[in-house]
């Protein structure tokens, strides 16, 4: 079993982003099962989907200055052993889509992540981020240190990815060796390294070949059509807009729809 799990909130901000991943998890046919946690208080409506299932977790008393990013790793943490789970997680933020369906598990000691292309300083353990693929019994061996890891470069540096410095630093305490391979491509990586992902993490602006702003998700207002996606610059960014386009046509030919 593959579990395609992502931590969130239940912010309409987040929760567009939650039915394109949804949308193109099924049109790619990912195996397995897509999971929403969602970090809330209690009484809280939570989003309905109509494949993913969402489940409540509950706010962690150990907080670090409101910094979400955080609180994933609590929900991951609660969720295994709420349900003990069996198989594959593919970790995966929201504001992911797929290109194509990822169907090979993998073994406890043989963890896949997506190479880290930019992390600076370079660090002497892997750089390994995610999208990632772990099995469930080492994912639950490694969150107490990715929870102690990620509090400690929070509190040193305040960094907004210090959650992914977490994860190097935690896997290289731990000894967990990933292999690192081209599962998603962040928005404005080259070609060449990450062209065949089969995830995009839209996490940055796309713009075309000359620099001009084609698109960026903190400027989207669902479901509308984005033009100009034709000139990205990254053919895997064509693809993303190509497929955002695809559910918002759908979301507006079926507004009641959940996804």
């Amino acid at each position: 079993m593959i579990y395609t799990v992502i931590c969130t909130d239940v912010s309409d901000y987040i929760n567009w982003q939650c039915e394109l991943l949804e949308y193109t998890w099924k049109r790619a046919r990912q195996p397995g099962e897509l999971i929403r946690l969602v970090t809330c208080p209690a009484g809280t409506e939570l989003p309905r989907h109509d494949y993913a299932r969402v489940i409540r977790i509950a706010e962690p008393s150990d907080r670090t200055e409101g910094y979400l990013a955080f609180e994933r790793l609590f929900a991951l943490r609660d969720w295994i052993q709420s349900e003990r789970p069996e198989g594959s997680v593919l970790v995966i933020d929201p504001d992911c889509i797929f290109r194509r369906a990822i169907a090979d598990e993998v073994e406890p000691g043989a963890p896949r992540a997506q190479h880290w292309l930019d992390l600076k300083p370079k660090p002497p353990a892997q750089a390994a981020t995610w999208p990632a693929l772990i099995h469930t019994s080492a994912l639950e061996e490694l969150l107490p240190r990715w929870i102690d890891a990620t509090r400690a470069v929070r509190t040193a540096t305040g960094r907004w990815e210090s959650d992914m410095y977490g994860l190097v630093i935690a896997a290289a305490a731990m000894g967990l060796r990933f292999s690192l391979e081209a599962i998603g491509a962040f928005v404005n990586w080259p070609d060449e390294v990450v062209c065949e992902a089969p995830i995009v993490h839209y996490c940055q602006e796309v713009v075309a070949a000359d620099g001009t702003l084609i698109w960026f998700k903190r400027q989207y207002r669902p479901w509308e059509e984005v033009l100009g996606g034709e000139h990205a610059r990254h053919g895997y960014c064509r693809d993303l807009l190509e497929l955002l386009n695809e559910c918002a046509a759908d979301k507006r030919l079926n507004p009641t729809k959940e996804v």
